[in-house]
């Protein structure tokens, strides 16, 4: 039997992670998981390379950010090098005053050097010497706020300790699994697909040839299976596409033949942790300490860059409307929670997040439960 599994790939290793903080001014309990905000922003990397050297020769270099212009300079000796003009380039930036507060210089001890920026801002480094080029390996991005109540997700790229990197619900993945089949006259080709917690079934029996057989199978598949789960697609000869109509919901895909000697196996996945939000499970933003009464969720926004506090076990307040026990489902775009599923909307699995009542404290809010596996407050 072959099997496509995205409930178990990318495991984030449970450990102990700073930052945790008590209830605050609202009555929420402590397990407040403080973590950088990232937001979408990214820092801007500049690459210097020194691709020539020449003797006794002083490199200049045009250092610019927050509007303010210094020059970093380096004097070869008699005897120059690429590596040696990069290196005393390298900490002439980072010794500058104003720029060098800034930004941060990675000399790996080579003949270029990289300099990283703050996160959202933009600067130039520029130079006059044919022995000199630059290159942006990534540009600034200013990101987006994200608003109290919203559900975030882990990057998997960053560690947890000393504390998590968070990331938008946007940069959850849509898995995928491809499945190859061989034709044989009267096989039986099945696909089970389990997802949400149900199973899907659907066969064929092959008939005509391959193309066909895989046509049948992809037309049943997609009969049985509802709609926002997952969706099959013909592909190259004798195979069939696999994927998740909303990012981030895991499915496993099973596969089995009976009689004759035709084939149908999972050749390949994704295999992305963002394929399961299970895996990348951050939590809540909670609310501030200090903000109206009202816990009116447009009287504040946090900037991306900044650090934040998620709720990760524990109850939390969402800025949704939910009125009754049941699945809690997140907007992929937004983040936004709601009480009912549908196109966009991926279901939280109830061991992460449940739905608990009313606040009190705000019209328009709800309180829900959440445990993540992935997180756990020192």
């Amino acid at each position: 039997m072959a099997l496509a599994n995205f409930a178990g790939i990318g495991d984030i290793t449970p450990q102990p992670v700073s930052g945790v903080v008590g209830g605050n001014a609202f009555g929420e309990p402590g397990g407040v998981i403080a973590g950088q905000w990232l937001g979408g922003a990214l820092p801007q990397i500049q690459r210097t390379t020194v691709g020539g050297a020449t003797n006794n020769t002083t490199y200049v270099l045009t250092c610019t950010i927050y509007g303010v212009t210094e020059l970093a300079s380096y004097t070869s000796d008699g005897s120059a090098t690429t590596v040696e003009i990069a290196a005393g380039l390298a900490a002439a930036v980072q010794a500058l005053p104003h720029f060098g507060s800034f930004v941060s210089v990675d000399y790996p001890g080579a003949s270029l050097f990289d300099t990283t920026g703050p996160i959202g801002v933009a600067f130039t480094l520029t130079d006059a010497s044919g022995d000199i080029s630059q290159s942006t390996t990534q540009a600034a991005a200013a990101g987006s706020d994200t608003e109290p109540g919203v559900f975030v997700v882990l990057d998997p790229t960053k560690a947890l300790f000393p504390a998590p990197t968070f990331a938008p619900v946007t940069s959850l993945t849509a898995g995928t699994a491809l499945l190859t089949m061989t034709y044989a006259a009267t096989t039986v080709y099945t696909v089970a697909i389990t997802v949400n917690g149900s199973v899907y079934t659907a066969n064929t029996v092959g008939v005509t040839d391959l193309a066909t057989s895989r046509d049948n199978l992809v037309t049943a598949l997609n009969a049985v299976l509802p709609a926002n789960t997952v969706l099959a697609a013909a592909g190259g000869a004798g195979e069939i596409t696999l994927t998740a109509e909303i990012a981030g919901l895991a499915f496993v895909a099973e596969t089995s033949v009976h009689t004759s000697t035709g084939t149908l196996v999972v050749t390949s996945t994704s295999g992305l942790a963002t394929d399961d939000v299970a895996q990348v499970f951050g939590g809540f933003v909670t609310w501030a300490e200090v903000q109206d009464q009202t816990l009116d969720v447009n009287d504040i926004v946090f900037e991306p860059g900044s650090v934040i506090g998620v709720k990760a076990r524990g109850t939390v307040y969402l800025s949704a409307t939910v009125t009754s026990p049941g699945t809690l489902y997140v907007n992929v775009s937004t983040g936004a929670v709601s009480a009912s599923g549908g196109a966009g909307l991926l279901p939280i699995p109830a061991s992460l997040a449940a739905f608990v009542g009313p606040a009190p404290e705000g019209a328009g809010l709800a309180v829900a439960r959440v445990t993540s596996q992935n997180i756990i407050p020192a």
